[in-house]
């Protein structure tokens, strides 16, 4: 069996400030831990564009092959979690919500959630001019699924535009906030002129995978280091992995028609 990759979410690096956000926040020791831990067991952490271009090749990437990815852009990305990929020499993906560059996580604080400082576009230089590549989660952090067609081009077209004007390079790598698409958003991100699109969708990915459905593997703030072990082997969000056992229990019940298929959604809060 050719190896598969695993990629790895992430949102905030810091310490939960509330119930609300405790799921989405690493505390920056267990950051450090699981960067420790990819590099003393071997992992091979590559860029999200190094796995989309060995997949479009039909290629196999090196066994224990690991993709970091931070969604949001929040500013820890370059406070807190940056140090330490310096440290390793690891490179990652952080997608950007474009419009709210130097701002404050609107979305978030809507839904109860703390405020946080978003990457400012000096932060976003230094982020690319270490090897941390941009990439874009819309404008304003908005579901895409359903979206009619000139608001959906809006959100996907203005947010690259607005990340290479700030980088003066391409930006050809998304991330569907929240997980929502559908066949029109999926469609969209490709005319949009991107490479790649990562899902929420937990799971490995193997060489040839459709490049606009990456399955991402979540990495909780709860989750003990024997917990983040196994996600890199099995690509679960949780552990025990329901995620992977509801995921097959639909497939096969949309098989025998018993279930209509439809795109996987989101999480609540990414």
């Amino acid at each position: 069996m050719s190896p598969r990759c695993v990629i790895l979410m992430y949102h905030v690096i810091g310490m939960p400030r509330g119930a609300a956000e405790s799921r989405l926040c690493c505390p920056p020791e267990n950051f450090v831990r699981q960067m420790e831990c990819l590099s003393r067991d071997g992992w091979n952490v590559i860029p999200l564009s190094e796995y989309v271009l060995a997949s479009a090749r039909n290629r196999p990437v090196p066994e224990r092959s690991a993709v970091i990815t931070f969604d949001d852009g929040t500013a820890c990305t370059h406070e807190q979690a940056l140090p330490v990929l310096k440290r390793f020499g690891f490179p990652a993906t952080v997608f950007v919500v474009s419009g709210l560059i130097g701002g404050r996580n609107e979305w978030m604080t809507r839904l109860g959630h703390p405020e946080r400082r978003m990457l400012t576009a000096g932060q976003l230089r230094e982020l690319d001019r270490e090897g941390v590549t941009i990439g874009s989660h819309t404008v304003n952090h908005v579901r895409l699924a359903g979206l009619d067609g000139a608001r959906l081009g809006a959100e996907l077209v203005e947010s690259r535009q607005q990340l290479e004007d700030i980088l003066g390079k391409p930006v050809l790598h998304f991330a569907f906030p929240y997980g929502s698409r559908d066949a029109s958003a999926t469609r969209a991100v490709r005319e949009a002129g991107y490479e790649s699109a990562c899902t929420t969708r937990a799971g490995l990915n193997r060489p040839g995978a459709d490049p606009f459905a990456l399955h991402r593997t979540e990495i909780m703030g709860g989750d003990s280091l024997v917990q983040f072990k196994f996600k890199l082997r099995i690509g679960s969000h949780d552990m025990p992995p329901w995620s992977l056992a509801r995921a097959a229990a639909r497939r096969w019940l949309v098989r025998a028609g018993v279930l209509a298929a439809r795109d996987p959604s989101a999480r609540t809060a990414n």
